[in-house]
């Protein structure tokens, strides 16, 4: 789920192997995001030993993935954008005349499909009017 984020952590001598090492870093992560890890290990003496690395899943907020949504009817995109395996919002829906994409349906919408976002940020969409007259 998502691309990879680079994050930097340093352990305390005193932290056992296993424990959970909390931390902000300066970018939202989401549940699941998978995130390379960079890390030193604080000794009692005050040595850093040397970085190590390595790739983890994190546990942060919950997120989003835009589904594909053009050509889809317009009440079931937006039914599947505010479905509780998506959970995300319907934004800003403006309409266009398109030549191939039917009255009603989707033509595009920002962030693209497959973008991450945090759950309940809009998705905004541009609907067809259908052909010009």
């Amino acid at each position: 789920a998502g691309p990879y984020r680079n994050l930097g952590v340093v352990l305390g001598s005193g932290v056992p192997w296993n424990a959970p090492i909390p931390f902000t870093p300066t970018f939202a992560i989401a549940t699941g995001q998978k995130c390379w890890c960079a890390c030193r290990i604080s000794r009692a003496d005050g040595r850093l030993s040397e970085i190590f690395y390595y790739d983890t899943l994190v546990h942060g907020q919950k997120i989003g993935e835009v589904p594909a949504l053009i050509g889809m009817l317009q009440a079931d995109a937006e039914a599947l954008l505010v479905s509780p395996e998506v959970q995300l919002i319907v934004g800003v829906i403006t309409t266009a005349n398109h030549e191939s994409i039917p009255i009603d349906h989707v033509i595009s919408c920002d962030p693209v499909a497959h973008t991450y976002l945090d759950a309940g940020d809009p998705v905004d969409l541009v609907i067809s009017l259908g052909p010009a007259a």
